[in-house]
């Protein structure tokens, strides 16, 4: 069993978690940009920057029963289910 991490530890391992999953999805948008996959380059970026994903028509008509925040805020998992803090990408 592994001794348990220090607060120090314990920050500087979530940082480095955080800067994977942020990599990830830059990896993800470039591809998408690459690839001439506009709008999901644009819902990747939004999604780094903590701004709400926008839904195109066809995800709108599945929303069916939730409200739009609600659908919208499940959806920002499934880019590859990253938890993303908002803020500077520097």
């Amino acid at each position: 069993m592994n001794p348990p991490l220090t607060l120090t530890e314990g920050i500087f391992q979530a940082a480095l978690e955080i800067s994977r999953k942020r990599a990830a999805v830059t990896r993800r948008m470039r591809k998408a940009l690459e690839e001439g996959r506009n709008d999901d380059a644009l819902r990747f970026a939004r999604w780094l920057c903590g701004l709400p994903v926008v839904l195109d028509e066809e995800e709108q008509a599945g929303v069916q029963g939730k409200s739009r925040r609600a659908h919208a805020a499940n959806t920002r998992p499934a880019l590859t289910n990253i938890t993303c803090i908002g803020g500077d990408n520097g």
